[in-house]
């Protein structure tokens, strides 16, 4: 194929790759021998003071805002039928906002804005959909250069009953026009998926592809 492919990935500690650095080094020689053909990239290579930096700066400002905000509107938001179900989401609440999910979710998007500052105009891209924090901040930042259509591809081959909560009623947040960042496409690998799908995405935005597994 002429196509040239920009891979972009997430380091995972393992036995064999200790380290992002390790890690960077096993890409490099990647690079090295698909030459003009492929370029990956970890994203945590673009981790600096200066990111970090940015990253706090917007942590504290979440703590400045999140402590005047009176306890008793917060559980006003888990409010349902009179009943209240704040023990149950409370905690969440103040870790999403403020906590360290918060710390990861911000190092998300400020790593996401530099790796796309430099990456070349996509026709086209697809990414591993699991409907994780770092999903919306890589079509945030997807969107915000101005690349083409980005394709939502669920792992495996079948939809299973558990993981319908990765799935948001998607018909409802675009007639809302929610500013939510949403792929432009979902695929689907076979017949029940598609119809799986249907509850939530409207028709035109799922595409029908086969499934190939490799060993």
């Amino acid at each position: 194929s002429n196509c040239f492919l920009n891979w972009m990935h997430l380091f995972i500690p393992n036995e064999q790759i200790k380290n992002p650095k390790e890690g960077l080094d096993k890409i490099n020689l990647i690079n090295e021998r698909l030459l003009n053909k492929q370029n990956h990239k970890i994203l945590e290579e673009y981790l600096s003071l200066k990111l970090l930096y940015k990253v706090f700066k917007k942590l504290f400002f979440l703590i400045r805002i999140v402590s005047k905000i009176n306890i008793n509107d917060v559980q006003k938001i888990f409010a349902y039928k009179g009943s209240d179900l704040s023990f149950y989401f409370i905690e969440d609440f103040y870790e999403d906002f403020i906590g360290f999910e918060s710390f990861k979710n911000l190092m998300w998007l400020e790593l996401l804005k530099e790796y796309f500052k430099n990456l070349p105009n996509q026709k086209i891209g697809f990414y591993l959909c699991e409907e994780l924090p770092w999903e919306k901040a890589l079509i945030y930042h997807w969107k915000e250069n101005n690349h083409g259509p980005l394709i939502a591809v669920p792992h495996g081959f079948n939809l299973r009953y558990w993981d319908i909560y990765y799935f948001k009623n998607i018909k409802d947040l675009i007639n809302t026009k929610s500013n939510l960042p949403l792929p432009d496409k979902y695929i689907a690998n076979n017949e029940a998926f598609y119809n799986e799908l249907l509850e939530y995405y409207p028709k035109e935005k799922i595409e029908k592809l086969e499934f190939l597994s490799c060993l």
